[in-house]
């Protein structure tokens, strides 16, 4: 239950967007509140039904005593959250800060944009770059829920995309990898603790996508996964929590919208991850035939007529739910065993290798096989391994972007999703280790001295307080060494990205400071012209006045750049004062040619502003200037 609360409220609020843009009304708490209220209905007149078709026995999170092993369940959980919110405090260094980087401009004006117009429909979302287009999808639920958290707080956009960013990381991805590693290893506390621990013992996620990019619709849909994956694995009577299988599919259900509009490549990959789920378990079907010819002919067939279907249906899926690949230029960066090796290791882009995942990943291979258990989640990671692979390390070419075309080619989008497809064995592989530690130190301590214990003794041995208890400090030093080269180098590369200085990529701190203070300079309907690259668009997003190109990439428009191109050739009666005075952009931001990616070229139209007459200087910090055209009729 704790597990889905990500999924599901994700659902509700960018499901309820989507309701809500269509038909007009605004997206505010308050109406998420109600579509909350509404899903909750719904739900239980979903139960009510099933029960009354098929009587089950009730299941859910307050069944039974709260018992020591729960108060240390709960104490796991904080745990893993405390770890992994201090990883990523670490990143941002401050809630104010942002992320220097090219999509950010994106991410942040389009969180503001929802605030303005109170609609975040994933169906319009792309209207901000291009308003005259009536359909214009792009994933909306990670600006939802920003725009909804500044809201609720009176917090400004930079500080609520940060908490949102700590509560993805640090609460849903936990959160989530305990859920898989309980259907995997069992609903004991130690389980909670090498699953909860390890989750954040992955260099490419979650710190990769707080770096690269920025990648927020990834990095939320990515964190969603593994509930996704394991409430599918628990519907499909894979695991061992008892919980009717109904709850498993009326969760899934439920958090399947929500992903979808994270980002569609997440249901993707999750359709990618869960086939070799589906192929076990029908070829489990497979093995077991009646005596009966008919019968058994029929249970081999079936099966893998099933499996037929299944792949059909994923071979349209994956084909038709393909993003736009014009201009995607994402090239290989190494030899395909480069590329196999780094994904085999849980260690892309020549971050130091995760010894301990590495290690865990070849037990949790080797106990997997040896157990006949959970063989599946041995397909699952090959399937991450290969998709990476084939990004990073494959040619140019039809089949590589049949692939993975769906991630536009990207390889670091392949990266993060390495430490889902790796931590089934992971889990696996580390509660064999601190078990078969466990049972052995055990033996020795207890009565078990110079003698084996049977299987029901060691059973029996963890599950006594001492047992716990030693598995649990045992965890602990497992999560310490996950900790070590690996993640702070992951971290700390991530963290440059956040920094706030005189030399930053995106807004240096002079700029931030002179977007801090246009508020009161500027008027609330006015149009401010700037060059994107170099950071002047995140006035919509920061001083809340809407920027005349609110990305890097924007569409066409002959007004907007008759403005760019001949803004400096203003005069009174000109056609460019007429397109000043129609698009009310009297202001201008220069914040001189550095931008994201280097050195950019100046528009054609803002050359040299301070030395002519029909600018005014209204504020300048440090280089970065402030003008008012007045060379028009407003001016």
């Amino acid at each position: 239950m704790w597990a889905s609360s990500g999924p599901a409220a994700v659902s509700i609020a960018s499901v309820a967007a989507v309701v809500l843009g269509s038909t007009g009304f605004a997206l505010t708490p308050l109406a998420v509140a109600v579509a909350a209220a509404a899903a909750a209905v719904l739900v239980l007149l979903v139960r009510l039904t099933i029960r009354r078709l098929r009587p089950v026995p009730p299941s859910g999170l307050f069944q039974g005593t709260f018992d020591w092993q729960s108060a240390l369940r709960l104490g796991i959980v904080c745990a893993a959250i405390g770890l992994l919110l201090f990883r990523l405090m670490s990143v941002f260094g401050r809630m104010e800060n942002i992320s220097q980087t090219l999509d950010n401009i994106f991410h942040l004006n389009l969180a503001r944009y929802i605030l303005d117009t109170g609609n975040g429909s994933a169906l319009t979302a792309g209207r901000i770059t291009d308003p005259a287009v009536d359909f214009a999808f792009y994933p909306a639920a990670w600006h939802d829920a920003v725009a909804l958290t500044s809201v609720m707080s009176g917090a400004e956009l930079p500080a609520a995309a940060s908490a949102v960013n700590l509560v993805i990381g640090a609460v849903l991805w936990p959160l989530g990898v305990i859920l898989l590693g309980t259907i995997l290893a069992g609903n004991r506390p130690v389980v909670w603790a090498v699953s909860g621990l390890l989750a954040g013992a992955f260099p490419a996620f979650p710190y990769l996508m707080v770096d690269f990019g920025v990648l927020y619709p990834n990095y939320l849909s990515i964190a969603l996964l593994p509930t996704l994956l394991a409430l599918f694995a628990g519907g499909m009577r894979k695991g061992s929590l008892r919980i009717h299988i109904s709850t498993f599919w009326l969760l899934f259900a439920v958090g399947l919208p929500g992903l979808a509009l994270a980002h569609p490549s997440a249901l993707l990959a999750l359709i990618a991850f869960t086939l070799p789920l589906v192929v076990s378990i029908l070829w489990s079907g497979t093995r077991d035939r009646s005596s009966s010819a008919l019968k058994a002919a029929l249970q081999f067939c079936l099966p893998w007529a099933a499996v037929a279907a299944y792949l059909a249906g994923v071979v349209y899926v994956w084909q038709h739910l393909r993003p736009n690949m014009d201009g995607v230029v994402w090239e290989p960066f190494m030899d395909p065993a480069q590329a196999l090796g780094e994904g085999f290791l849980n260690a892309p882009f020549d971050l130091p290798v995760p010894g301990l995942i590495a290690v865990l990943t070849a037990v949790g291979i080797g106990r997997t096989l040896f157990a006949r258990r959970n063989a599946w989640t041995i397909g699952v990671f090959g399937v991450g391994v290969a998709l990476f692979t084939i990004a990073a390390g494959f040619p140019w070419s039809d089949f590589r972007t049949a692939v993975v075309g769906n991630w536009y080619n990207d390889p670091p989008r392949l990266a993060a999703l390495l430490p889902l497809a790796a931590i089934g064995v992971v889990v696996v592989g580390g509660t064999f280790v601190i078990d078969w530690c466990t049972i052995r130190l055990g033996a020795l301590a207890g009565k078990g001295r110079g003698r084996e214990w049977t299987p029901e003794q060691e059973t029996t041995f963890l599950a006594k307080p001492a047992g716990v208890l030693t598995g649990l400090l045992l965890a602990a030093a497992m999560g310490w060494a996950g900790q070590q080269a690996s993640v702070q180098s992951a971290v700390a590369r991530a963290s440059l990205n956040y920094e706030l200085s005189d030399t930053s990529k995106l807004l240096s701190a002079d700029e931030e400071e002179l977007l801090s203070r246009v508020g009161k300079l500027v008027p609330a309907d006015a149009t401010v012209v700037g060059n994107p690259a170099t950071g002047a668009s995140l006035v919509y997003a920061l001083a809340d006045r809407k920027a005349l190109t609110p990305h890097v990439f924007w569409a066409s428009d002959p007004l907007v750049s008759l403005v760019l191109d001949h803004l400096d050739e203003a005069a009174p009666g000109s056609e460019v004062c007429a397109a000043v005075e129609e698009l009310n952009a009297f202001y201008a931001l220069d914040f001189g040619t550095l931008g994201v990616h280097g050195e950019v070229p100046r528009f054609p139209g803002m050359d040299n502003l301070e030395a002519n007459p029909g600018f005014e200087l209204v504020e300048q910090v440090g280089d970065a200037r402030l003008y008012q055209v007045i060379a028009c009729g407003q001016g």
